[in-house]
């Protein structure tokens, strides 16, 4: 499997760049991991380094090639991989870091000291697969309707305490004469 690991002590407020490109088997297991036909030519530009004490930035960009099924028929659906990411990890989860430096965005622990860049990479391209592929062309028409009850209570058909609301209406007014 795809990994690099990356012992935290290592870095320092210099960045510091790692290349990847994953093997055939790297891509292989990296396809049955996902459950996915197939997946090549992965590679990998990143950038490492220490924000503050026990913080650090991975971020970087992700190329590539996925094939999946299509949702529809079944047939391969090529995808072009290109993403591009920042993630924030940190030696101390609990620790309360400066806004300044996460901003709005959570970060991921440091496990043992280091950062395994192959995971990174892994669930990168997890996050840039499309959910739902479709083979071009193809226009999914027969469907089921969702159940009333997942429908907004606005746009319902029915109102199975439509009836238990009005009973309760007519005894309050007849209780009130």
């Amino acid at each position: 499997m795809l990994t690099k690991i990356i012992a935290v002590a290592e870095l320092d407020k210099k960045e510091k760049h790692v290349r990847l490109e994953a093997t055939e088997k790297d891509c292989a297991e990296l396809a049955a991991r996902l459950r996915i036909p197939e997946i090549a030519d992965i590679k990998a530009e990143l950038s490492l380094n220490r924000k503050t004490r026990g913080v650090y930035v991975v971020s970087g960009r992700i190329s590539g090639r996925a094939t999946q099924q299509c949702v529809v028929t079944l047939e391969p659906v090529d995808t072009q991989l290109d993403t591009e990411f920042a993630l924030i990890f940190t030696e101390d989860v609990k620790e309360k870091t400066d806004d300044t430096v996460l901003g709005e965005a959570a970060a991921e622990p440091v496990e043992d000291g280091v950062i395994d860049l192959g995971e990174v990479i892994v669930q990168q391209i997890s996050l840039a697969l499309p959910d739902y592929p479709r083979a071009e062309g193809v226009d999914f028409t027969d469907y089921l309707e969702a159940p009333e009850a997942l429908v907004p209570p606005e746009e319902r058909t029915q109102r199975p305490f439509a009836n238990l609301l009005q009973q309760v209406a007519e005894e309050q007014e007849n209780g009130d004469r």
